[in-house]
């Protein structure tokens, strides 16, 4: 099986959880296929075909104590833009980028995609403001932009725009794009609560951040209709 290499940009809460599913969801699908290799599973299949070969992280060593099973031996950097070119490990084929914040990660994601890697981010604050110049690019460099996760990845409408509602003319775009905004207002609606105890219902539960302005005051939802607007 040809394996497709990947570059993970951040090893946070989400980082963190990539790369344990795609080294332990990764390493069972293997294992099936030892088992029966005429089984057919998509996803599946697609994930056995991964392989981690870099992690880049300011905190090198607090990642290495917590690499899950199957990642031991992963090269763990603070250098991005070597583990893009593949100066300290191998080349990747995807750059993943769950870094969060504008810069650096719009420098990285442009230099992966100027060195032939495809880019698959989750950065809605990245592509509010430079989506344009960095799809652009990845066509320029025949290679892939994907971000069905920055917005609303579970409905999912990123590739529903993109691709479903392609020979349809979209005149509006409406919903609550932001899910601590969601869940506020259905509090204060249905359960007649104040603003400020649904806010700190939502801190509670992990909705909404200690520090939640991007959300309460718009931002996170400028950045999301920005890129369906973009697509749309």
């Amino acid at each position: 099986m040809k394996t497709v290499k990947v570059a993970l940009l951040g090893f946070g809460t989400i980082g963190s959880s990539v790369g344990r599913i795609i080294a332990e969801d990764g390493a069972n699908r293997k294992s099936s296929l030892d088992r029966d290799p005429n089984s057919v599973s998509s996803i599946a299949d697609t994930i056995a075909k991964l392989e981690i070969v870099s992690i880049v992280s300011l905190d090198t060593e607090e990642v290495k104590s917590r690499l899950p099973k199957g990642l031991e031996n992963v090269v763990v950097t603070d250098d991005a833009l070597s583990a893009i070119t593949g100066e300290v490990a191998p080349k990747p084929d995807i750059v993943v980028e769950l870094m969060g914040g504008v810069e650096p990660a719009h420098k990285f994601i442009l230099a992966a995609l100027n060195n032939n890697c495809s880019v698959v981010t989750a950065n809605k604050a990245v592509l509010g403001e430079y989506g344009k110049e960095l799809r652009d690019t990845a066509k320029n460099n025949g290679v892939h932009l994907l971000y069905e996760a920055s917005v609303g990845g579970a409905v999912p409408i990123v590739r529903v725009i993109r691709h479903s509602l392609m020979g349809d003319k979209i005149i509006s775009i409406q919903g609550v794009l932001n899910g601590t905004t969601n869940f506020i207002l259905d509090k204060m609606t249905h359960e007649g609560m104040d603003y400020d105890k649904a806010l700190k219902k939502a801190q509670e539960l992990g909705f909404a951040e200690a520090d939640p302005t991007a959300d309460v005051e718009g931002g996170d939802a400028a950045a999301k209709i920005s890129i369906l607007a973009s697509l749309a």
